[in-house]
């Protein structure tokens, strides 16, 4: 404490020694110009002054504005994330919505004689599903699963294509396979050299697609139905059998396996009664069938009797069955071997102008949608007393259709 008194007293006395030494004009000179630099410092600090309580004040409205801004934000990230739930729509309602715009099945026949042109309104459908897959990432899942649930198969080639598609697409995030409900082979020529790589990729496809549920094949006109083509006639193309023939135990293992699932079976192709008798093993495992088309059939002489002392074919769940009417051992065969207590609906299929009066007593007792076709020739017309005998056997039908001329 005494050295720092020392020191202010030691300045001070250097001040006034120097103050000594100079003229009263020179401090005159001096004080003037300390405090004019002084009214400057002090102008200077009122502008500061001023400056500072402006900044004060745009940093005030800044603060506001930022603290608006947030509220903002916070209210848009509220906003978003409502719109963003409501948006992206659940798997199953998209799924859903998509299918409810699909027109009726019955209006979109991919058979080659319909789709005429490139107009026709299933191929306009099976552009729109394809078009739905490419829409938006939050569509993509539903949008595959609907274009791939219902496949129609119309050239050789597209079998092969598939089987190597599914097999290549197995992966437990993208097994495209288990998608596939719906299998159509629709005027689907095989060419002889090619029908062992067909039948193999078919049999591919049928042990692949584990949610397979509807399986229907149309043969074509002109072309031979048959397992497989005679060695000199190796180049011709044909229409496969090989559902309905039990000589390939690979292909009939996979369909079999496939068969105890389906709700639905069209098989249009002529059926011989050693092929009847085979499917008539097949459908002893079809305990989910719903709907059965079957094309005609027909005795192939030398043959023998396939369709005797056959076991009861017991079919629970089959409420709609298209028949063919024009071989009386089938008609017979049908009546007194199969059951069918859910059966509603019948169709009767055939150049045949009788009545199958022993089928509708075996299976017309419910019976409410009954389809006698096709119409009876010009010269003939159904006798009032067959109209009634159909009455009877039938009691609860509620729609009759019967072509007449």
């Amino acid at each position: 404490m005494a050295d720092v008194e020392d020191l202010e007293v030691s300045t001070r006395s250097s001040v006034l020694d120097e103050l000594v030494k100079r003229s009263l004009a020179d401090i005159a000179e001096e004080v003037s110009r300390l405090r004019q630099n002084n009214a400057q410092l002090e102008q200077h600090k009122q502008q500061l002054t001023i400056e500072k309580e402006h900044i004060e004040e745009c940093l005030y409205e800044t603060k506001s504005e930022v603290a608006l801004l947030r509220k903002e934000r916070d209210a848009l990230k509220r906003t978003s994330l409502y719109f963003m739930v409501k948006t992206e729509l659940p798997h199953e309602i998209l799924l859903a919505i998509f299918r409810a715009i699909r027109a009726p099945r019955y209006q979109l026949d991919p058979s080659v004689t319909a789709c005429q042109g490139s107009n026709s309104a299933w191929l306009a459908e099976l552009r729109v599903r394809k078009a739905l897959i490419s829409v938006c990432k939050g569509w993509s899942g539903a949008a595959r699963e609907l274009f791939y649930e219902d496949i129609v198969l119309r050239r050789m080639g597209q079998i092969i294509a598939l089987a190597d598609m599914l097999a290549a697409n197995r992966s437990a995030q993208r097994n495209l396979a288990v998608l596939v409900k719906s299998i159509r082979l629709d005027t689907c020529i095989v060419l002889g050299p090619c029908a062992d790589a067909a039948r193999d990729a078919l049999s591919s496809i049928l042990s692949l697609c584990v949610a397979l549920r509807t399986v229907e094949y149309h043969t074509a006109e002109g072309f031979p139905t048959a397992p497989a083509l005679h060695p000199g006639d190796a180049a011709r193309g044909f229409n496969p059998s090989w559902f309905v023939d039990d000589g390939l135990e690979a292909f009939q293992l996979a369909f079999r396996e496939r068969v105890s699932m389906l709700t639905v079976l069209d098989l249009a192709m002529p059926l011989s009664h050693k092929q009847v008798a085979h499917l008539h093993g097949l459908l002893s495992t079809a305990s989910c069938l719903e709907t059965l088309k079957l094309g005609p059939v027909q005795h192939v002489p030398g043959e023998g009797d396939h369709l005797d002392s056959l076991p009861a074919l017991h079919l629970p769940k089959l409420e709609e069955l298209y028949i063919p009417i024009t071989d009386d051992r089938f008609i017979a065969y049908v009546s007194t071997t199969w059951a069918m207590p859910g059966l509603r609906r019948l169709t009767t299929l055939g150049n045949k102008s009788s009545i199958p009066h022993a089928l509708l007593a075996a299976h017309g007792t419910r019976l409410v949608y009954l389809n006698l076709y096709p119409k009876w020739p010009n010269s003939i017309h159904p006798d009032k007393k067959d109209v009634q005998r159909v009455l009877e056997l039938c009691p609860v039908v509620e729609h009759l259709v019967l072509c007449i001329p």
